[in-house]
């Protein structure tokens, strides 16, 4: 399967495009390796949930995520 990956990356990128590509995804993986837990926590949860850890720590309650996400929608959000 992963062969099989690599044969068509290399198809799509050609040689070169394919060694650019690979040697990008191994100095992001080396950098990765250097970052803390909490940094990847973070990152996690900015990829996953599309928030940044300071956002998240703006959201108080669920009334206040579920008004923060309509907003987010640009929806008005419900009257307590």
């Amino acid at each position: 399967m992963v062969k099989v990956g690599r044969g068509i990356l290399r198809q799509a990128l050609g040689e070169e495009g394919y060694r650019a590509y690979m040697e990008e995804r191994r100095a992001e993986l080396e950098h990765w390796k250097t970052l803390s837990e909490d940094e990847h926590n973070a990152i996690h949860m900015e990829e996953t949930f599309g928030l940044a850890p300071g956002d998240a720590y703006e959201i108080v309650d669920e009334q206040d995520y579920r008004d923060y996400m309509r907003a987010k929608r640009g929806q008005s959000p419900e009257k307590s």
